[in-house]
């Protein structure tokens, strides 16, 4: 077993806490700090293939936090 965090999981770990600290919202300078930081985390980005998996991790976290935004605004208050 692997020691240390994989690729996978700070790539994961990144991409949460940008989708959380942008509320599901961000734009062309948001996402190139990103790239730096995911690059600083020592994970390969070489290419737009690269990019283009990244990006659709975040519209996954996209679509996941405004489901559950939908979900909490619409739930009962008590």
């Amino acid at each position: 077993m692997p020691t240390g965090k994989t690729a996978l999981k700070k790539v994961v770990t990144l991409a949460e806490s940008f989708v959380l600290s942008q509320k599901g919202h961000w734009g062309h300078e948001e996402w190139e700090k990103l790239l730096a930081d995911v690059r600083k985390a020592g994970v390969k980005i070489d290419g737009d293939e690269s990019k283009r998996n990244l990006g659709n991790i975040l519209e996954g976290g996209r679509h996941f936090f405004e489901s559950a935004e939908k979900s909490r605004k619409r739930a009962p208050k008590r």
